[in-house]
């Protein structure tokens, strides 16, 4: 086992798994028995251990001997290992810190993905582009299937060993403080958001609950939803709209989960200070939502294309459509903190396009 030498890295792995890639379609395409079978078939691991495995995928060792039972030059064995590895959790989650330690010559661009902000759309644009490597932290969740984060990590490994992507794009619904904690932002390296006018986020967020629940009723939040408010009447009808969208406003997990979403994204609490002070350390650039297909067209010399993706059903297209009880709560228990960011932020756009928010020291 000591002289095992023939994956000494993730970089290893990525060239590796690029040798399967005509004979199976694309590794984008791949399911995981079918590259178990290739790396079996082929005999490329036939030098490796199980411990180089975990050394390499999950910067670590085994958490058990267990492996010992298996026979050291057990292909069969080897091979599962290292697609399990790669379709665990644990690398998903963290993927940002291993991608970018295994592949450090790539410039590095960070997208925080505030909920309701046209962030979908963003990273698509992104994922469309050879030049971007995209690894989107949504993946580590239980929503995704082993299979769709299997082809994600490997279309992630596929694009960095070919040598098109010049950027690794890391994007998701992490915070600026956990781009601060994970410490990977170098000098050269950039981080960007999107923000949106409060009120329209926090209708944004109600449209979104009421399509899925009732759109998508065999989703497991859709049935949380569907329970929490006692919905008895699917499709959900335009008179029970008022009604359901002042059930969810009172709902605590509704609060928890969407009061003040842009200020807690940008600071890691709701205060103001906290998301201005974490802004400043991380030198966050802020695009407001309008302006974001120009910054990707200039910035990145990226074409947003037409169309909303993951657009929810217009139940409520105003806040007029909304009694004045429903709007006071909005802004007093879900919004309050995030006008008051807003409005700083809108005050103080100085970069010089005049389009984007760049942190400055004046905000001490």
């Amino acid at each position: 086992m000591r002289n095992a030498k023939s994956i000494n890295s993730l970089r290893d792995v990525a060239s590796l798994l690029t040798l399967c890639k005509a004979e199976l379609g694309g590794l984008d395409k791949a399911t995981s028995r079918e590259v178990v079978e290739w790396l079996i078939r082929t005999g490329h691991l036939h030098a490796v251990d199980h411990r180089q495995l975990y050394q390499v995928c999950l910067d670590r060792l085994p958490e058990s001997a267990a492996w010992f039972s298996k026979a050291d030059k057990d292909i069969g064995s080897v091979a599962e290992h290292l697609v399990a590895c790669l379709n665990c959790v644990e690398f998903a989650e963290r993927a940002p810190e291993i991608i970018s330690r295994n592949f450090a010559e790539k410039d590095r661009l960070f997208f925080i993905h505030v909920p309701k902000t046209a962030g979908t759309a963003v990273r698509q644009a992104f994922q469309a582009r050879d030049r971007f490597a995209l690894w989107d932290t949504s993946y580590s969740t239980a929503d995704v299937s082993d299979d769709q984060r299997f082809s994600r990590v490997l279309g992630l490994l596929e694009s960095l060993a070919s040598g098109e992507a010049e950027t690794i794009v890391i994007s998701g619904h992490f915070g600026v403080n956990d781009l601060i904690r994970w410490r990977l932002l170098r000098p050269n390296d950039r981080a960007f958001s999107v923000i949106r006018d409060p009120m329209e986020v926090a209708l944004s967020n109600l449209n979104y609950v009421l399509t899925v629940v009732s759109d998508y009723a065999i989703r497991a939040d859709a049935r949380r939803w569907t329970q929490n408010l006692s919905i008895t009447d699917l499709p959900i009808q335009p008179h029970a709209v008022p009604v359901l969208a002042h059930k969810l406003l009172n709902n605590k997990d509704y609060f928890a989960e969407f009061n003040n979403v842009q200020s807690r994204a940008l600071g890691g609490d709701s205060e103001r200070s906290s998301a201005l002070n974490a802004l400043l350390i991380a030198d966050v650039e802020l695009v407001p939502v309008q302006n974001i297909r120009e910054y990707l067209q200039t910035q990145w010399q990226i074409t947003m294309p037409d169309g909303a993706p993951n657009q929810s059903d217009k139940f409520i297209s105003s806040e007029r459509e909304l009694n004045w009880d429903t709007r006071s709560l909005i802004y007093e228990r879900y919004i309050d903190k995030d006008v008051l960011l807003h409005d700083f932020l809108r005050r103080n756009t100085i970069s010089g396009d005049g389009r984007t928010i760049i942190p400055s020291r004046d905000w001490i």
